[in-house]
């Protein structure tokens, strides 16, 4: 599969095919062969994403969400999340695999991770609180050059991540 040439996450998206980290685009949404950078991730492809940078790892437990199906793709993935507690659910029962994926909640998912790395500076972008939960994730993520922010002075957090950033946000973080 060939990505976007000249997209601005052009390199990622081909490292993330190259990887393995992904493979196509959700089912039904696009063309064949075809990167799907500006779609919304997905709960559910955030685990298979973020599980696949990983060397997909063998979780020991299952996690006891009641809408991740035993059979479902993403079913492995979700329950390694769960047991490494980079994912706690959407709620303590549901995990939510078709709710999209804030940007705050990525800082936070790829924060634990990589085991919650502390002492991180300040961002100080001004949209993010410093009672925020992902303020933390935020301050690493900037600190460990995987985010730049949406500007200078802004991460916004409540934007929705793309494939695109999300494939650029594992991509560097392999690098770093």
């Amino acid at each position: 599969i060939v990505a976007i040439r000249g997209h601005w996450a052009e390199t990622s998206i081909d490292w993330a095919f190259t990887t393995g980290v992904t493979t196509a685009c959700p089912t039904g949404e696009a063309a064949e062969g075809s990167t799907c950078p500006e779609l919304p991730v997905t709960r559910d492809e955030m685990a298979q994403f973020m599980w696949r940078s990983k060397g997909q790892p063998t979780p020991t437990t299952t996690a006891t969400f009641e809408d991740v199906a035993v059979d479902a793709t993403y079913t492995t993935a979700v329950d390694w999340l769960a047991e490494q507690q980079i994912t706690l659910g959407c709620t303590t029962t549901t995990y939510c695999p078709n709710g999209t994926v804030t940007r705050a909640e990525m800082a936070a998912f790829l924060w634990r991770l990589e085991d919650s790395p502390e002492g991180s500076a300040p961002a100080g972008f001004v949209d993010v609180s410093d009672d925020s939960f992902a303020v933390n994730a935020v301050d690493w993520l900037l600190a460990s050059e995987t985010t730049t922010g949406c500007t200078p002075t802004t991460y916004c957090p409540q934007g929705l991540v793309t494939r695109a950033e999300m494939f650029t946000f594992l991509e560097r973080l392999e690098a770093s």
